[in-house]
């Protein structure tokens, strides 16, 4: 099949820039799999935010590419025209070597499954100069269009149990700010409810705005899968580097050992993310929880590790 260039991909793939992580792909003449570049380059918005001092690319985002070529593999029956490619859920998602300004991402994908609902499950990876940089299990599907549009029955639903009873040191952004290096536009925590080191609970707040950058890349506004990880692992990194020997480091993302996503969150959610660590020394295991009201939308178990920046 020939090369699949900028433009291409535009028409293809749901999200678009600056969320169009692949900048050329190549799907195999038997269609069981696809390779893809994409170009790191300092130009990029995030790397003003992940991390000012210390470029790095983003771990999710290297998710969004291997699930957007996961997309270009997606089968679109006829009776399906307009409906939306979605991750659902991963797996065993690996974070191996740190992606910076000036490296070549290449993303290869294949097809491990197929599920008679149309789920689709790719085993993924992401390689520099034939190293592996990230790897995992992706299950993606094709949602009607009118699942990404809820009709809500009230402006706002009512505070999560957890979060109503929630007890702990509430921080603001500026006291986020100071305690994760983390800065726009890839701070995604607005607010920790309750901070409880000695539990090694955290509860947090991201408030989801249609005038996120974000919302301008997709041409449904539902808040990405991988953002909301992020997010997630934002909180648990908050909770992780506000024990006073940890100070001043960097929360650097291990792995995604596992994630489901239930439900779309879109503008007007207020999004509550419940969060439970274990730390051991300079290495973690966090379980996040994300609601939208007492719904829960997201769930996800991740590791972490505690450095100093320049260890990244």
């Amino acid at each position: 099949m020939a090369i699949l260039d900028y433009h291409d991909l535009t028409e293809r793939i749901f999200e678009k820039r600056p969320l169009l992580m692949l900048d050329r792909a190549e799907i195999a003449e038997d269609g069981q799999s696809a390779t893809a570049i994409k170009c790191v380059s300092m130009d990029e918005d995030y790397f003003l935010g992940h991390f000012p001092a210390t470029p790095i690319m983003p771990g999710v985002l290297q998710v969004m590419a291997m699930a957007q070529v996961g997309q270009l593999l997606l089968p679109r029956p006829a009776d399906k025209v307009g409906w939306i490619p979605w991750v659902t859920a991963m797996q065993r998602v690996k974070f191996r070597k740190p992606v910076v300004p000036g490296d070549l991402l290449w993303v290869e994908v294949k097809i491990t499954a197929a599920a008679p609902d149309g789920t689709l499950t790719v085993s993924a990876k992401t390689l520099i100069n034939g190293e592996t940089a990230c790897q995992g299990d992706l299950s993606l599907r094709l949602l009607p269009p009118e699942a990404f549009r809820p009709r809500p029955a009230t402006l706002q639903p009512a505070l999560p149990a957890a979060v109503a009873t929630a007890t702990g040191e509430v921080l603001d952004i500026a006291a986020i700010m100071r305690t994760i290096p983390h800065r726009f536009p890839f701070l995604l925590v607005d607010r920790i409810l309750a901070l409880d080191i000695p539990q090694t609970r955290v509860l947090g707040l991201k408030n989801v705005t249609g005038n996120e950058p974000c919302f301008a890349a997709l041409p449904v506004a539902a808040l990405p899968i991988t953002l909301q990880v992020e997010m997630a692992a934002q909180l648990c990194c908050a909770l992780a580097l506000s024990v006073p020997e940890n100070k001043g480091q960097l929360g650097l993302f291990m792995s995604i050992d596992d994630a489901k996503f239930h439900a779309p969150v879109v503008p007007g959610d207020c999004l509550y993310m419940d969060g439970v660590a274990s730390l051991r020394s300079r290495f973690g295991k966090a379980e996040a929880k994300l609601y939208v009201g007492d719904r829960l939308v997201t769930e996800t178990t991740m590791k972490f590790a505690v450095a100093p920046r320049e260890a990244a």
